[in-house]
Protein backbone atom coordinates (compact mmCIF):
# COMPACT_ATOMS: atom_id res chain seq x y z
CA UNK A 1 0.00 0.00 0.00
CA UNK A 2 1.31 3.43 -0.99
CA UNK A 3 -1.15 5.92 0.56
CA UNK A 4 -4.83 6.65 1.28
CA UNK A 5 -7.21 9.42 0.31
CA UNK A 6 -10.83 10.35 1.05
CA UNK A 7 -13.41 10.18 -1.73
CA UNK A 8 -16.81 11.86 -1.32
CA UNK A 9 -20.08 10.93 -3.05
CA UNK A 10 -23.40 12.74 -2.95
CA UNK A 11 -26.62 10.78 -2.51
CA UNK A 12 -30.27 11.34 -1.64
CA UNK A 13 -31.63 9.93 1.63
CA UNK A 14 -35.12 8.33 1.73
CA UNK A 15 -36.53 11.57 3.20
CA UNK A 16 -35.22 13.58 0.25
CA UNK A 17 -32.36 15.22 2.15
CA UNK A 18 -28.90 15.33 0.64
CA UNK A 19 -26.30 12.97 2.08
CA UNK A 20 -22.55 12.90 1.62
CA UNK A 21 -20.79 9.54 1.81
CA UNK A 22 -17.06 9.39 2.52
CA UNK A 23 -14.86 6.46 1.50
CA UNK A 24 -11.26 5.97 2.50
CA UNK A 25 -9.61 4.60 -0.65
CA UNK A 26 -6.22 2.89 -0.68
CA UNK A 27 -3.55 3.63 -3.28
CA UNK A 28 -1.05 0.96 -4.22
CA UNK A 29 2.37 1.09 -5.83
CA UNK A 30 3.27 -1.38 -8.58
CA UNK A 31 6.54 -3.14 -7.79
CA UNK A 32 7.00 -4.28 -11.43
CA UNK A 33 9.41 -1.91 -13.22
CA UNK A 34 7.80 -2.72 -16.60
CA UNK A 35 4.31 -1.75 -15.41
CA UNK A 36 3.03 1.51 -17.03
CA UNK A 37 0.88 2.29 -13.96
CA UNK A 38 3.25 3.35 -11.19
CA UNK A 39 0.42 3.75 -8.66
CA UNK A 40 -3.23 2.79 -8.77
CA UNK A 41 -6.26 3.06 -6.47
CA UNK A 42 -8.67 0.34 -5.43
CA UNK A 43 -12.04 0.48 -7.19
CA UNK A 44 -15.44 0.64 -5.47
CA UNK A 45 -17.95 -1.72 -7.06
CA UNK A 46 -20.73 0.09 -8.93
CA UNK A 47 -18.86 3.41 -9.21
CA UNK A 48 -16.78 4.77 -12.02
CA UNK A 49 -13.32 6.03 -11.05
CA UNK A 50 -14.45 9.68 -11.18
CA UNK A 51 -18.01 9.43 -9.82
CA UNK A 52 -19.15 12.30 -7.63
CA UNK A 53 -22.72 11.03 -7.19
CA UNK A 54 -24.53 7.74 -6.71
CA UNK A 55 -27.15 6.55 -9.20
CA UNK A 56 -30.15 8.36 -7.65
CA UNK A 57 -28.98 11.99 -7.92
CA UNK A 58 -27.28 11.24 -11.26
CA UNK A 59 -30.61 9.87 -12.58
CA UNK A 60 -32.45 12.97 -11.39
CA UNK A 61 -29.98 15.24 -13.17
CA UNK A 62 -30.25 13.13 -16.32
CA UNK A 63 -34.06 13.47 -16.29
CA UNK A 64 -33.80 17.24 -15.81
CA UNK A 65 -31.32 17.46 -18.69
CA UNK A 66 -33.54 15.46 -21.01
Amino acid sequence: MHARYVRKLHDVAPGGLGVEIEFRVRRFRCENAACPAVTFAEQIEGLTPHSRQTRVPRGVLTQIGL
